[in-house]
């Protein structure tokens, strides 16, 4: 499933094999990349809860759940990447947005 974002050849447009066509995307369910500091990470572990807050529509708040966290710091920045998915079925959030990833740690739902 999914829907076409850009038509790369046309009608009529010679390819070659494995050569694109088109490039699709499926928005119904999205994934956030986000970055937490070495003092939140021993905190955070796949399946937890979350929610992710559109910025600029704090208003738009939809649940998630985190499905990787990086085991190696970005070296950098001295933070780790979490990824989390949005089931996004009803299309409420635009792909690409930015916005704020909060995830519910044991100590929070206490």
């Amino acid at each position: 499933d999914g829907e076409v974002l850009q038509v790369i050849k046309h009608e009529g447009e010679a390819v070659n094999e494995n050569e694109a066509l088109v490039r699709l995307v499926n928005v119904e369910v999205l994934d956030v990349v986000a970055f937490t500091p070495l003092a939140s990470i021993r905190h955070i572990r796949e399946g937890m809860k979350g929610t992710f807050t559109v910025e600029g529509l704090t208003d738009l708040s939809v649940p998630c759940e985190v499905f990787l966290v990086d085991s190696v710091a970005d070296a950098a920045s001295g933070t780790f990447r979490i990824k989390a998915k949005i089931d996004n079925a009803d299309r409420r959030v635009p792909a690409g947005v930015r916005g704020v990833l909060r995830i519910e740690t044991p100590s929070e739902t206490k």
